[in-house]
């Protein structure tokens, strides 16, 4: 059974005691029991979490969690038919990841967040003079969703590193 529910088999353990005088008197008693413990269970994941937050405050930060990458221009080239999305800054792997898998409903048909191919601080896209402007306009929508979806990410890595080392020693 999950760590954080174990509390249960105590609770279960008393509402099935042959003895009446052992049981709960009625079902007011079995809640008062269960939100005590909810109630506990979730001051440890607030101080689980605020000392989560202690230790990724001291370690190194994310440059890209602590300055995220924002559209800085666009060009189409008619040529080729290509829109470049430039960002301020280069991303890495898990950025991308974050940008690829985040669910939009909101795109051009066939122009989401999973088409784009990624270089370096360039997002670039097979489009057309006519889709260009609602394109870049989504991606402008898109970039907060992607840089929260990314700190999440990194976030979660440091809590899993922390919760490791911490039940290694």
């Amino acid at each position: 059974m999950e760590k954080s529910y174990a509390y249960l088999d105590a609770v279960i353990e008393r509402m099935i005691q042959q003895d009446r005088s052992e049981r709960y008197e009625n079902v007011a008693e079995i809640k008062v029991d269960l939100m005590g413990h909810k109630h506990k269970y979730i001051h440890q994941q607030e101080l689980l979490k605020a000392r989560s937050i202690v230790v990724m405050r001291s370690e190194n930060t994310d440059p890209l969690v602590d300055e995220p990458p924002q559209l800085m221009s666009a060009t189409w080239d008619n040529g080729d038919g290509i829109l470049n999305l430039n960002l301020t800054c280069s991303v890495n792997q898990k950025w991308i990841e974050a940008m690829q898998n985040m669910y939009s409903g909101n795109s051009v048909m066939g122009k989401g967040p999973e088409n784009f191919r990624i270089s370096g601080n360039t997002a670039s896209i097979a489009a057309d003079e006519t889709t260009n402007h609602r394109i870049i306009d989504y991606f402008k929508q898109w970039l907060p969703v992607i840089n929260a979806t990314y700190k999440r990410m990194i976030d979660k890595e440091k809590e899993d590193a922390y919760l490791r080392e911490k039940k290694a020693a």
